[in-house]
């Protein structure tokens, strides 16, 4: 590896990703690295990048683990993601959502939303994924529940996980096997 490959290696392998009490893993048993990083290391520079984000959207999150990681699992759906589906179910479980949570996102529903928060949240992602885009009245509706900060973080994740899924698909990044 070169050196930058290398520091993205150190990124995925070391610190708060190799806790052995994370939901998931993001290297095999021989060290090679699982998930989107797989991908990212062929460019450290553009990987690199894409982890700051990634880890700044997980660090310095406004809305709820819970609601990421429904979101999260929305995006892998929709997208088929098997990695996403993989990491982001078991992410999903110890964030509070529920197996019959987890069967309603993948049937297409909603979780057994809690909160106002939930509630808008979830609209604003399936108007999203759906269409595209969201209307006036839909943005009005998320910034007066949510606040135009969590509006754009919630943007930013389903995005940033639709770009992380076409990675995945692009690369034939699968799920551990062993698991």
């Amino acid at each position: 590896m070169t050196a930058d490959q290398l520091k993205l290696y150190e990124r995925f392998t070391t610190g708060r990703r190799a806790d052995p009490s994370s939901p998931f893993r993001l290297t095999d048993r021989n060290g090679y690295l699982l998930g989107p990083a797989a991908a990212w290391v062929l460019s450290p520079v553009i990987g690199l990048a894409l982890e700051g984000l990634g880890d700044s959207l997980e660090q310095h999150a406004r809305v709820s683990r819970r609601c990421r990681e429904f979101v999260i699992l929305m995006v892998a759906h929709r997208r088929q993601s098997k990695f996403e589906l993989y990491a982001h179910s078991r992410a999903g479980r110890r964030a509070g959502l529920s197996d019959d949570d987890l069967a309603a996102i993948a049937a297409g529903g909603p979780p057994d939303l809690q909160s106002d928060e939930e509630r808008a949240i979830y609209r604003l992602v399936s108007t999203l994924l759906e269409r595209g885009a969201i209307g006036d009245a839909d943005y009005r509706e998320a910034v007066d529940t949510l606040g135009i900060d969590a509006v754009l973080e919630v943007v930013v994740l389903v995005t940033y996980f639709e770009l992380v899924a076409t990675h995945l698909e692009v690369f034939n990044i699968n799920p551990p096997t062993d698991t």
